[in-house]
């Protein structure tokens, strides 16, 4: 009975890492994307006001989730979103629609490969 106790713990260990290591597509919210969406529409119709907020909603939103899926990903994915974001923001502030709108296409693509 203690043999096969030993051999148990381990691999019920193994398991419930890989479990958790494999769950990061389960821990990121829709919310981001929505919101990358809705911040797009805005940007195309030059509505900056609506935009500034979109971003800081984003933002936020990404805070929260960095807190779930931290010691799932890559700490370089999570920092290259993150300055993503922050380039976002100040193209917003500029109200430079061509940089606005493509700094939302790379952090859709960042945010949709991030955990892979």
């Amino acid at each position: 009975m203690s043999k096969f106790i030993s051999y148990l713990i381990p691999i019920l260990t193994l398991a419930i890492f890989i479990l958790l290591m494999n769950s990061t597509p389960y821990l990121k919210p829709d919310d981001i994307n929505r919101d990358l969406n809705n911040l797009e529409k805005n940007i195309d119709v030059a509505n900056w006001k609506e935009s500034q907020i979109d971003i800081k909603e984003i933002k936020s939103n990404f805070r929260r989730t960095v807190s779930l899926i931290q010691f799932f990903v890559e700490k370089d994915d999570i920092n290259n979103l993150t300055n993503n974001l922050a380039r976002l923001e100040s193209s917003i502030k500029s109200k430079n629609k061509s940089s606005a709108l493509l700094e939302v296409g790379e952090a859709r693509q960042r945010w949709d490969t991030i955990g892979e």
